[in-house]
């Protein structure tokens, strides 16, 4: 017997799993979402959305174009330490928070998820 699941059935089950490891730190899912400063993230896409330069400006357009068709895609974003990758990130991150989405900031390492906004 195969199982059988819709794009859907697979997003709802991914945010329970999420939900079930927040909760364990007493934190929920939808809390957090809901308490980025829209001010803020605005400022930021003013002043920084057109600060991307050539290469982080493509990464940034690919990203967002995944979300906005809703097309599954896994990014992985390399370079050493001083190349913009945290800049990058944070502008990701505020651009898909503008846009009330969910936007979940992770990382290989716990240091480097500290320096992501909400990570």
């Amino acid at each position: 017997m195969t199982l059988k699941l819709t794009d859907d059935d697979i997003h709802n089950r991914a945010l329970h799993h999420l939900q079930v490891i927040l909760s364990k730190n007493g934190r929920l899912l939808t809390e957090e979402e809901q308490e980025y400063d829209i001010e803020e993230l605005l400022k930021l896409a003013k002043d920084d959305f057109s600060s991307l330069n050539t290469e982080q400006q493509a990464i940034f357009d690919e990203v967002i174009k995944a979300v906005e068709t809703k097309t599954p895609a896994i990014f992985f974003v390399n370079g050493p330490e001083g190349t913009g990758k945290t800049f990058l990130y944070s502008n990701l991150l505020a651009k898909v928070r503008l846009e009330k989405r969910i936007a979940l900031a992770v990382a290989s390492s716990g240091i480097a998820a500290f320096h992501l906004p909400g990570g």
